[in-house]
């Protein structure tokens, strides 16, 4: 199909045949997106234009009425699906706003429009979930422990996540427009962890759209906003919560890997960019994580401790030169007091409370 595309850039009659021929795969996609379709089928279906929207990226679908008679009742419809397929879903649709198409290259208008474009679309549901959790009684009159806030928050931070996994690997014009559409959502989102600091399936939806947003946006956001938020999150998940979660159900223990998750995608930054989290970093992982997931033996313990060995891998391998700024034998020759030893005493401490 890319090089039946490519042939046709040229000749209208041959795009009209091409365009003919991709409505009738598109549209046959559609009928895949239907609840009384197996989820096999509905994978299949999503795949396919997953792959239409990433590879092909004709320049025309957008506007086909198929499309857009499609995503006006996406979300009425998405909302029962399982993650793995809306996530799927939503990165097809998400393509055709973010992604260039093919053979072109957008000036700096058309990704203005781009960023308008997607922020209609996402508005659909991302207004719903907005105005709900910013209710002003909505922690109050607990409003947010009923089944549909919980189903409304789970569904839309699945979406986010799969907006910001179409991304992850795509230019930073991409990157950008999915940013501008949902700094938006930010604040309020962060401010959900600490009602549902005990609701694991909830949890577990927070981390793992933050877990994408840090992996996928890290440049847009910003150290300064990363930094905030992380530490917000480490004060609040302190060492009784993390008690109460190694004794908690799967969902917890997922959502506690998940948190790790996104540590480690930090600690795999190789800039020094990363350096001035890195010290609450180490500190959280060694004197919160650490101490508290190995006191006790616990059902899902180890999972969880895989989880925090790659943690640690990542932090020795990829931030060494955060513990030894010049040269290794330098830094073990150097007597002076200074940062250099500073750090270098602080990496020794590290493997101390790993190995006592």
């Amino acid at each position: 199909m890319v090089k039946w595309h490519t042939l046709s850039q040229n000749n209208e009659k041959s795009m009209k045949e091409f365009m003919k021929f991709l409505n009738g795969i598109v549209n046959l996609c559609i009928l895949g997106f239907n609840e009384k379709c197996s989820d096999i089928l509905m994978s299949a279906s999503a795949s396919l234009l997953n792959s239409i929207t990433s590879t092909v990226k004709p320049s025309k679908l957008l506007i086909e009425p198929s499309i857009q008679n499609y995503i006006e009742v996406l979300n009425s419809q998405s909302i029962k699906w399982s993650i793995p397929i809306k996530q799927q879903i939503y990165s097809a649709f998400v393509n055709m706003f973010t992604l260039p198409y093919l053979n072109q290259t957008p000036n700096e208008s058309e990704w203005i429009e781009r960023t308008k474009a997607l922020n209609l679309f996402i508005e659909q549901f991302g207004n719903i979930y907005y105005n709900q959790i910013n209710q002003e009684n909505f922690i109050s009159s607990m409003t947010y422990m009923n089944d549909d806030s919980r189903l409304l928050i789970i569904h839309t931070l699945t979406i986010f996540s799969a907006i910001l996994k179409s991304v992850r690997e795509e230019s930073s014009n991409s990157k950008t427009v999915v940013f501008e559409v949902l700094k938006k959502y930010l604040p309020s989102t962060f401010n959900l962890l600490q009602p549902y600091i005990n609701d694991g399936e909830i949890l577990l939806s927070i981390f793992d759209f933050l877990l994408n947003l840090f992996d996928s946006l890290q440049k847009q956001i910003g150290l300064p906003v990363i930094s905030k938020t992380i530490n917000m999150f480490f004060n609040i998940l302190n060492e009784n919560q993390i008690s109460s979660i190694m004794f908690g159900d799967k969902k917890d223990a997922d959502a506690l890997i998940k948190f790790i998750q996104l540590l480690t995608v930090l600690a795999e930054d190789t800039s020094k960019t990363i350096y001035p989290l890195l010290p609450d970093i180490i500190s959280y992982s060694i004197n919160v994580i650490f101490k508290k997931c190995f006191a006790n033996e616990t059902p899902n313990l180890g999972r969880i401790q895989y989880s925090y060995y790659e943690l640690i891998e990542k932090i020795l391998i990829n931030q060494w030169r955060y513990f030894f700024p010049n040269s290794l034998i330098k830094t073990m020759v150097n007597k002076n007091v200074n940062t250099e030893q500073e750090h270098k005493n602080e990496f020794i401490d590290f493997l101390n409370k790993i190995y006592s």
